[in-house]
């Protein structure tokens, strides 16, 4: 649903969906709007800016910005 999303929504957008098993994150066809991810095997964290994510983190990470178009699943 999130994948056929894309083409169904109009505008720049980045959009989180949560399930009780499940998370998912869908990046518009401009990329326009900020998310910055960091994941390790135990975790997943997303914010709008790299800084808040190191904030919260006590050791160094490295973060990617999802490129246009991407669709991120995570499962629990």
């Amino acid at each position: 649903a999130m994948r056929s999303s894309l083409s169904d929504l109009d505008g720049v957008f980045t959009y989180m969906v949560a399930t009780q098993d499940q998370l998912g994150m869908a990046k518009d066809s401009m990329a326009a709007k900020p998310m910055v991810l960091y994941e390790s095997d135990d975790l997943v964290v997303c914010a709008s800016e790299e800084v808040a994510i190191r904030s919260i983190l006590p050791h160094e990470i490295d973060t990617y910005d999802p490129y246009d178009s991407e669709v991120k699943v995570w499962q629990t």
